[in-house]
């Protein structure tokens, strides 16, 4: 998977300007472990605000890197309402690591994530 980026925002009209509650979470679940002993794969997700044109802005909250099978999950946020969305980024500890992944994204509203093209490195 290496680091990758989604972008995400509130879909509803003229909503832009109205706050969410977000938390995000990432797994690999068919990434194993050689051996039973070792720890599955170091999961990451930050998450940036977004400002015009694409410009990554401050980093609002992160899980940290953590190596357990439920994967890695930020805390609960309250995020302002924005213009211009979020950027979620994902990573792994390993940079050669590849593999599918599943991103859940938890709102008490409804929104739009949409994967973006490239990896960051």
């Amino acid at each position: 998977m290496q680091n990758t980026c989604s972008y995400c925002n509130n879909n509803n009209k003229n909503s832009h300007s109205k706050s969410m509650v977000l938390r995000v979470r990432l797994q690999m679940p068919n990434v194993r472990s050689q051996t039973d002993e070792e720890p599955p794969p170091a999961l990451s997700v930050d998450i940036y605000a977004r400002l015009e044109d694409g410009v990554v802005g401050t980093k609002i909250c992160t899980s940290g890197f953590v190596a357990i099978p439920q994967g890695a999950i930020t805390t609960l946020r309250s995020l302002p309402g924005s213009n211009y969305g979020y950027l979620i980024v994902l990573s792994t500890g390993n940079p050669v690591l590849e593999g599918e992944f599943i991103l859940i994204v938890y709102s008490d509203r409804e929104v739009r994530v949409d994967a973006m093209e490239g990896v960051l490195r």
